[in-house]
């Protein structure tokens, strides 16, 4: 029998074969059926968005990053200091990455920086530091605090792209 088989995957998988001009069987060339998953294979789990905690004590600038990075895929959180960053992550709120500015009032985002990385929950959380300050010092002194990414401000949506795939564990949408 000269069939050729094409297989098209969705919810169920679908078996289409054709035939070149040979007598079709009943269940095989010509006929399409659908293809259950076997039994005990559970269906792929729903791929959650990105949780990215933005910590910017701009209003206006923490909308625009929450905006940007929700349209971009990503369930941004949103933090108005370090400290209150700090107090959310301490009563368990759970995130991919942690989006800082540096210059902030009550804690900043060295003081987060550094109080995150002595946590066992958040020690190896990817931690990318913005700043309008940005010099070699002000670089140094972020990676130093356990930045992993220094993204200098102003910068374009795709400069925030490119910098959240470089982030360990590549948090990409």
């Amino acid at each position: 029998e000269k069939c050729s088989t094409k297989m098209v995957f969705g919810r169920s998988a679908i078996r289409a074969m054709e035939c070149a001009g040979e007598p079709q069987p009943t269940s095989g060339c010509g006929t399409m059926r659908a293809v259950s998953p076997p039994p005990d294979s559970p269906p792929p789990a729903p791929r959650r968005p990105l949780r990215i905690l933005v910590v910017e004590d701009e209003p206006g600038v923490r909308s625009m990053l929450g905006a940007v990075l929700r349209a971009s895929g990503y369930d941004p959180l949103l933090a108005e200091d370090g400290q209150d960053a700090s107090e959310r992550l301490a009563a368990g709120l759970r995130v991919d990455a942690v989006l800082t500015d540096i210059r902030m009032p009550r804690m900043d985002g060295v003081a987060l920086m550094t109080h995150l990385r002595s946590q066992d929950a958040t020690r190896t959380l990817p931690i990318m530091a913005m700043s309008a300050y940005n010099d070699e010092r002000q670089e140094r002194e972020v990676r130093a605090a356990g930045a992993d990414f220094f993204l200098p401000k102003p910068f374009t949506v795709q400069a925030l792209a490119d910098a959240l795939r470089t982030l360990p564990g590549a948090v990409t949408p």
